[in-house]
Formats: structure tokens, sequence, C-alpha cells
């Protein structure tokens, strides 16, 4: 099952009784309760989660510690590159436009709406530099965050792209990735954007902060601290050094820690000792 315990309680219901191993797959840090950590304690073999701190949470729930797997999201780090300038041609954006980046669903726990009052206060510090921010993605939030950009004054600044089913060009077109998420498991999209050679910059939440080692392979700013945020975004647009350095060491990260061999493979040791332990 998939995504976390209290999306799937219909599936450990059907599965009481029956001779087959359940496991969860937990890809976000979960919301839990005591009775939820009852259900999966007694009808879950396993729970793999995407990261330590996902883990930890389970753990910290009352999920017994023997049950619970990391095993931590992985990318084909073979598959052919983008190319960079391909999206920026396409938009008609000038070589020289600096270009900040987001990618996902536009929901409330994502808090584009921090990014927008960060940028406010870039353009307030910087009224000197070309730069544009493009948003990749669709959600409840898609209106609100137009208004906030217009309210903001920052709406001509702004590229709503919709849904886009190749979100890696994108990714490879921006100067720096922004994600400033309420909570995460373990998101996939920072190990795109470390493969694509973008700089990143993360919220220190659960999942983002074991893939983002501040100052070494990007930055990361406490949870809804504007401010912080604001300081990132104007360090990284002054300090082409730094992105240099930061972008070397990520993409040198997601290669050795990273692979979906590693991962496929940590998988299968996990389901072999459940099923092993099943029929017993």
């Amino acid at each position: 099952m998939n995504n976390q315990p209290s999306t799937n309680i219909e599936g450990y219901a059907a599965a009481r009784g029956l001779n087959v191993a359940v496991v969860q797959h937990c890809r976000i840090d979960p919301l839990m309760n005591s009775r939820l950590a009852q259900m999966v304690n007694r009808d879950c073999d396993a729970v793999i989660a995407v990261s330590r701190g996902v883990a930890n949470t389970l753990r910290a729930s009352g999920i017994t510690p023997g049950r619970c797997y990391t095993v931590s999201n992985a990318i084909d780090i073979h598959q052919p590159l983008p190319d960079r300038y391909a999206v920026r041609q396409r938009l008609n954006l000038a070589p020289e436009t600096f270009i900040f980046g987001t990618i996902g669903s536009l929901i409330l726990r994502k808090s584009n709406h921090h990014v927008f009052q960060a940028l406010r206060r870039f353009r307030q510090d910087h009224p000197e530099a070309h730069w544009k921010i493009i948003v990749v993605g669709n959600g409840p939030e898609a209106g609100a965050l137009r208004q906030q950009a217009a309210r903001l004054n920052i709406l001509d600044r702004v590229i709503f792209t919709g849904f886009q089913n190749n979100a890696m060009d994108y990714l490879a077109a921006f100067d720096v990735f922004i994600l400033a998420s309420r909570s995460e498991g373990l998101p996939r999209v920072v190990l795109e954007v470390m493969l694509v050679n973008t700089v990143v910059i993360g919220s220190r939440v659960v999942g983002t902060e074991e893939l983002i080692s501040h100052n070494e392979t990007g930055l990361l700013f406490d949870y809804g601290n504007i401010s912080q945020l604001t300081q990132h975004l104007s360090t990284l647009w002054q300090d082409n050094t730094l992105r240099q350095r930061l972008m070397n060491a990520a993409a040198q990260r997601v290669r050795q820690q990273h692979t979906i061999e590693s991962y496929v493979h940590d998988v299968e040791m996990v389901l072999k000792n459940i099923i092993r332990n099943k029929n017993a």
C-alpha cells in the first residue's frame, strides 16, 4: 500500500485474517494517532519509510521499531539529461534572465505563497535584477497564487505553466529551484534537481533536510522564515561560484547515494524478509 497509513485503512481491514503479507510504503511524514498505530502494529507486517525522518515519526507514534524499514527514494541516474536552454528558448526568455522555479501540485502544503512573499522582498532589495519565476503545476491554490502575485506586484515576473509532463526539462532550465513545503517524505523532485545540475533551496522539514546538506549540496531555511528565504535568493543570485559549488556537490551526492538500483535491491530485501517470516 502506498502513501501513509491513514489513507489505507480499507486495505488493512481487507487483508485482516488473510494469509498475505501487508506492507505499507510511507512516502510522506505521516499523520498518526494511537488508534491508527494499533491498527498498523496489528495488521501490517512492515512499513517502508522513504526517509529516516518518516521512520522516526512512525516510531514516535507507537509503531513497533522492528516493523519500520528505511529505504530512501531514488532516481535513474543513467537517463539522458534535458537541454538546459530548450525551455528558456520556448518561453522567449533572454539568456541573462535569472530563473527561479518551483514544480509540484499547487496545494497549501507546498507553501508557494511563502516563495512569492520572499520574491516580493527580493524585488524590493534588487530592483536592477532581471529575473522570472516559473511555477509548474496545477491545483486548488492556483487562483489564490495568481491573486497573491498581483497583490505583491510580482505578477509580471511569474510564469504559470500549468501541469507539464516534461517537468525535468523545466528543472534543468532553472537557475534555482525552491521547495518551501510545510512537510515532505523524501521529495523525489530534489533528487531530480540535483541530477540536472540546478541549485536547490529547501525548507528545513522531514525528508528535505536529509537530502540537502546546508551550504554543501544546497541551502536550507526554517519553514515559514521569509527573511531567511529571501537572503538565500539574494545570495544565490549574486554568487555564481557558490551556485557552481553546490551544484557539483549535489550531483555527486545523488549519483553516489540515491541510485534506482540500490533502491530496488533494498526494497526486494525487505519483501523477501517479510515473506520468509510469513511462511515460517
